[in-house]
């Protein structure tokens, strides 16, 4: 088939740029015609991407867009008619293409987000053109279902064979951190505000938690001023009392740059454990990559993270927050958070019980490698549309 992948760039940092760059390739291996659409990361004029895999080269021509802020609404019905796709597969937020857009697709199959509860309005109209709805988590699909929408499951995926246990020290040497120092980690985008990744709540905890464990320290991967919309950390470190070198970033402009998969399976590996307590997530990648690693996790209660928490503690006490797009998303409780980290903190100074922690962090990831994601979920599910588009064809004869 000919397929038209409308997202970001597959070399970017952000979380659709990994989906884009890790399910691409699988696709113009299992022989499909992919060409790439984006939003945002290329501008001017297409450009090659290649991707070498047992011998093999595997390429795809990039569509730059116009526009960021247009998600692709200036561009894709001009892309639609050159390239004149079998399918028209969306990785985004899916409400913010409308419906007189995506009702020219041939075939609208968006893989999409879902991160509130009940399903918003936005995206269920969104939908409507929809003719394969495809949706990142099981819970995504069952809050769909109760919007009347029906949707198939795929899931994210890592590649397991990167993102593996190794030698916890010598990761935390790499970052230049002492190996006997207990080191909490957050992955997550500092965009928007309020911050739906809730840096302030996690924050309050690790410095109530610090209070009794100062060898404990806090690495956070992101960018640490507000350019984007975000948190200005150095003003929230200074509130919390956390402004004394216990809190320590990624290098800013590496993180700008991108680091590669094998450099965040280090930072993953370096943490004792993960925390990822968001108001809501569509999936969450890093619980995936950091668990494939043998780090546990901490995490919120909601949405997609519920069914990702293989190993770790879920936190239950929440309040909800009443978004624009008009349904809820869930703050936790930063003393539930704190709370959680003393748990974790009992549970790893336990070396039995750091065994288990790691041993279930690994197996349960697994079930989300990319190749098995590929076997299970996306070579069915474009056999299906092809099924789908071939009956179309005949009864139109």
């Amino acid at each position: 088939m000919r397929v038209l992948w409308h997202s970001t760039v597959p070399w970017g940092g952000t979380s659709y740029s990994v989906l884009t760059k890790r399910t691409v390739p699988e696709l113009l291996k299992l022989g499909h015609d992919v060409t790439i659409s984006t939003w945002w990361g290329l501008q001017g004029a297409p450009q090659k991407v290649s991707w070498v895999e047992d011998g093999r080269t595997y390429q795809a021509t990039v569509l730059p867009s116009m526009h960021a802020a247009s998600y692709g609404q200036d561009v894709l019905p001009a892309a639609v008619k050159m390239i004149r796709p079998d399918v028209v597969i969306t990785c985004m937020d899916v409400w913010v293409l409308p419906p007189s857009l995506t009702g020219l697709f041939p075939y609208f199959a968006p893989w999409l987000p879902i991160d509130h509860d009940p399903a918003p309005e936005p995206v269920v109209k969104a939908l409507e053109t929809a003719k394969k709805p495809l949706v990142y988590s099981k819970w995504g699909k069952r809050v769909l279902a109760e919007s009347g929408v029906e949707a198939m499951y795929v899931p994210c995926s890592a590649p397991s064979h990167i993102y593996r246990p190794l030698d916890k020290a010598d990761c935390k040497k790499k970052l230049g951190i002492d190996p006997g120092r207990f080191v909490i980690g957050m992955v997550a985008a500092n965009k928007g505000y309020p911050s739906r990744k809730c840096f302030p709540e996690q924050l309050l905890a690790f410095a109530r938690f610090r209070a009794n464990h100062p060898d404990a320290m806090m690495y956070i991967h992101t960018l640490r001023t507000p350019e984007h919309g975000g948190i200005d950390f150095d003003a929230l470190l200074k509130r919390v009392g956390l402004d004394d070198g216990s809190v320590m970033f990624a290098d800013q402009y590496r993180y700008i740059l991108g680091y590669p998969e094998p450099a965040m399976a280090d930072l993953y590996r370096a943490f004792d454990f993960l925390s990822l307590t968001s108001m809501g997530e569509g999936f969450g990648i890093p619980l995936i990559e950091a668990q494939a690693c043998g780090t546990p996790v901490v995490t919120s209660d909601n949405t997609a993270m519920t069914e990702l928490c293989f190993s770790g503690r879920l936190v239950t006490e929440q309040y909800p927050f009443w978004t624009p797009l008009g349904a809820w998303a869930m703050i936790p409780d930063y003393r539930a958070v704190a709370d959680a980290y003393e748990q974790m903190y009992d549970d790893l100074h336990d070396p039995e019980r750091e065994l288990q922690l790691t041993q279930a962090a690994r197996l349960g990831a697994l079930d989300y490698a990319w190749d098995t994601v590929v076997s299970q979920f996306w070579q069915p599910l474009l056999e299906r549309v092809e099924a789908d588009i071939e009956r179309s064809r005949v009864s139109d004869l």
